[in-house]
């Protein structure tokens, strides 16, 4: 991998260019076709400021090998909201290391892919511990994606 296909030349690029945290996402694990967690453990360690991670982390399993990443920050996956207990957990135990994923449409919060309604957004704030919250608007990602 060379060039623009290279993910670490490309995070080193935006890091020269003056960024201070790199966020990097686990496509494979959010495809649910298995997890690059080795190739990005080694991506984090090589770079020189704080990575974000995200990509398919809504289960236990997941969030403990992402964690292992050596991540400064994990983007729980929006599903990850169907267990508000667990998350509050996981806020609990890791404190700033956790972001929350959060994809909306009007006042509902929908899975990303597969647009699975997992209620309204404010219910949810409601059960959720005091926590980052990164909010995409899918409603307004659709219409610039039409453009």
């Amino acid at each position: 991998v060379s060039g623009e296909d290279d993910p670490f030349a490309v995070a080193t690029r935006w890091v020269a260019e003056g960024a201070s945290w790199v966020h990097v996402v686990d496509l494979d694990r959010a495809y649910r076709r298995g997890s690059d967690t080795p190739y990005l453990a080694e991506l984090i360690d090589a770079l020189p400021v704080p990575v974000q991670l995200s990509g398919g982390l809504d289960s236990p399993g997941a969030v403990e090998e992402a964690l292992a990443t050596g991540a400064a920050r994990l983007n729980l996956a929006v599903t990850a909201l169907r267990d508000p207990a667990w998350v509050g957990e996981l806020v609990a135990e890791h404190g700033d290391r956790i972001a929350i994923g959060v994809d909306v449409a009007g006042d509902r919060v929908v899975a990303r892919g597969s647009g699975e309604d997992l209620g309204r957004l404010e219910d949810l704030l409601a059960q959720l511990p005091a926590a980052r919250l990164l909010v995409q608007d899918t409603e307004w990602r659709a219409a610039f994606d039409e453009t």
